[in-house]
């Protein structure tokens, strides 16, 4: 994103509408490189995780799939309604110790809040008609997950783990493998 963060609902920044930026990305890689919905992942970290969450939303037909960590809508949340299409598959991960963007969020200043990481879920839940309330117990690169079935276009899983603002190439290895996905080919343990 511009100036290194992202521009979003309810966001800091407001730098330009990187949604529909996105959405150039996206055709360009189509046009460019034959890269349609069936071949893109989004994914982020804090702030970067936001804006795939946001993706998943308005732009949620364009890509395969979603893996995000520790970040997640910002207030006001969108509506399930919102959301133009049922959201892809989403595999998150979150630190209980979190204090960054902790699992409630938080209020950063006085203009901005970042949203609750739950009821960020249930949206999404409830956009792509998961049967909410019903979750399947899985493991996802040794972390424990709680899944949501019945989702129109594949599971939304949320995996929480005891540290804080962090992500590890295993969790993203772990991730693609839950969604049907290759693994990477990162070989460091935490991503810079």
């Amino acid at each position: 994103g511009i100036g290194h963060t992202w521009s979003f609902a309810g966001s800091p920044s407001h730098d330009r509408d990187d949604t529909r930026f996105t959405g150039e990305v996206l055709d360009d890689l189509q046009r460019r490189f034959g890269f349609g919905p069936d071949r893109v992942v989004v994914g982020g970290f804090s702030q970067g995780a936001s804006m795939a969450w946001t993706v998943a939303c308005h732009l949620g037909d364009r890509v395969a799939g979603a893996v995000t960590f520790s970040g997640v809508f910002w207030d006001p949340l969108p509506r399930p309604g919102d959301c133009e299409t049922a959201p892809p598959p989403l595999v998150h991960f979150h630190g209980r110790a979190d204090r960054t963007f902790p699992l409630a969020g938080r209020a950063i200043g006085d203009r901005w809040h970042q949203g609750d990481t739950f009821l960020s879920l249930t949206v999404l839940g409830e956009r792509a008609g998961c049967r909410l309330g019903v979750d399947t117990p899985v493991t996802v690169a040794g972390i424990a997950c709680a899944q949501a079935e019945g989702c129109e276009r594949g599971p939304i899983t949320l995996c929480l783990h005891d540290r804080g603002h962090e992500v590890r190439a295993t969790w993203l290895d772990g991730a693609l493998s839950a969604l049907g996905l290759p693994a990477t080919p990162i070989t460091s343990e935490v991503l810079p």
